[in-house]
């Protein structure tokens, strides 16, 4: 069944048509984009052993695809005050606001934060019911910042939501562009989970049974016997 995720411009805004969310699939990293698949274009090594590359690796790219890119609106500039601290500046339109490091505990001092910038994003973002919404930074891109992740019950609440984020690098300075994608939305279905912990047989068989799969079959066996395609358009 085909869920329906609708993002709705805040009405403060009206000069994003160019930096609109985006299927995550449509902005894979660069370095990802131009890795080969095998390791010197070589299937294997000349040992028996598979030379594949991580572009070979579904799991990150269900990961780096799954869900929607929410875009920087501008650009923002980041320089070195005169205390050597980062310093954010943009254009017009305000793209950035700021926490008191001390909301944030005993993090304050794990990372040495003065404070906490905030990307202002546009986009409210809307769920079918029971769907919430995890916002996380972009999976696998190389970007200066990451975001603190979290989820919102986005089938009740629809207003647009900011994303605080920290630098990697205390001392990196430059130009952060507009488009650079800020957040990784993925739709999660609100269900109730009881967890297990299983050591029977029956349960070791079948794990033994997938393990057998994927090292008798050289080649992309995750891909042929398990992986099934997800799809957010």
């Amino acid at each position: 069944m085909t869920q329906k995720i609708e993002f709705i411009l805040h009405p403060l805004f009206d000069n994003t048509n160019d930096f609109t969310p985006i299927p995550a699939s449509n902005s894979l990293p660069n370095w990802y984009k131009e890795m080969n698949p095998y390791i010197n274009k070589n299937k294997t090594t000349g040992s028996g052993l598979s030379n594949a590359t991580a572009k070979k690796c579904l799991p990150m790219f269900d990961m780096m695809t799954s869900g929607y890119l929410i875009p920087l609106m501008g650009d923002v500039y980041v320089s070195l005050d005169d205390d050597g601290n980062q310093f954010y500046e943009w254009g017009d339109t305000k793209l950035i606001e700021f926490h008191n490091p001390k909301q944030m505990g005993e993090l304050q001092k794990t990372k040495d934060l003065v404070s906490i910038p905030k990307f202002i994003n546009a986009w409210g973002i809307k769920t079918p019911k029971n769907y919430a919404c995890m916002f996380t930074t972009p999976t696998n891109h190389n970007l200066p910042f990451e975001i603190f992740s979290g989820i919102v019950d986005t089938d009740t609440f629809h207003s647009a939501i900011n994303f605080p984020f920290v630098m990697k690098n205390k001392k990196w300075t430059g130009l952060i562009k507009a488009g650079t994608p800020i957040a990784q939305v993925i739709p999660i279905k609100r269900d109730k989970w009881l967890s297990k912990i299983k050591k029977d047989a029956i349960s070791q068989k079948l794990i033994i049974k997938h393990h057998r799969i994927t090292m008798t079959n050289f080649i992309s066996a995750y891909k042929r016997f398990f992986w099934q395609r997800k799809n957010y358009q």
